[in-house]
């Protein structure tokens, strides 16, 4: 797999995962002793996670014909498929947005948003739109995209209106906590969510460890 060292996420590509880890660490640590005011002996410990494909929420920018992350420090669209964060499917559906966007319908949108399940067979996409652009302009361009669910929007607006299929993905509780039971986490491409699917199921796990009643909000 090639790379564009410039490309969105690649801040830490360069460095073998391992040393990522302790600067990571080193990160955390002084950031909490520094701005939270914690009196740390011992070093952070980070959890280590899969390299590629890990990413199950991810922010796109539109150009002429491509849709991708943009390079560090211009507005730039670049590959998605060089920076190895998003599964081979994934990457096919933003190739596929890509491919099907032109010059008038790239001005019409602000960026689109994508959230998937851990397993990977659900994904959402969100378009958000400038300001006085329609829903009705992007109907075509989505009808033969392979995801579950398409929602929009317009910027400076809270309201999200439902394009076609389901505008959540879902992953069982079981699934994430190694816990039995009907409840599961559900939520749409615009939410804040952990983003990794391998650091989700000991994420949660370890908040249900340390959590005996009562909500928890992230």
């Amino acid at each position: 797999l090639m790379h564009d060292p410039l490309c969105g996420g690649q801040v830490y590509r360069h460095i073998k995962y391992p040393q990522q880890l302790l600067l990571k660490s080193e990160f955390i640590r002084d950031a909490l002793i520094r701005i939270a005011k914690f009196s740390l002996i011992d070093d952070v410990f980070v959890e280590p996670s899969g390299e590629n494909g890990y990413r199950m929420r991810a922010r796109f920018h539109v150009g002429h014909r491509s849709v991708g992350f943009l390079r560090e420090g211009t507005h730039q669209v670049c590959k998605v498929s060089l920076t190895g964060q998003l599964r081979k499917e994934t990457e096919h559906i933003v190739s596929m947005l890509g491919k099907g966007v032109d010059g008038v319908l790239s001005d019409a949108i602000a960026y689109v948003d994508l959230s998937e399940n851990i397993k990977g067979d659900q994904q959402v996409i969100h378009v958000e739109l400038e300001r006085g652009a329609k829903s009705e302009r992007i109907r075509s361009w989505v009808a033969k995209i392979p995801c579950t669910g398409v929602t929009c929007g317009n910027v400076g607006s809270q309201l999200v209106k439902k394009v076609r299929g389901i505008p959540t993905v879902f992953d069982p509780l079981s699934v994430v906590a190694g816990a039995k039971g009907s409840v599961v986490l559900s939520r749409h491409a615009t939410a804040f969510f952990q983003g990794n699917r391998f650091l989700l199921p000991e994420l949660v796990a370890e908040v249900c460890k340390n959590v005996s009643s009562g909500p928890v909000i992230d």
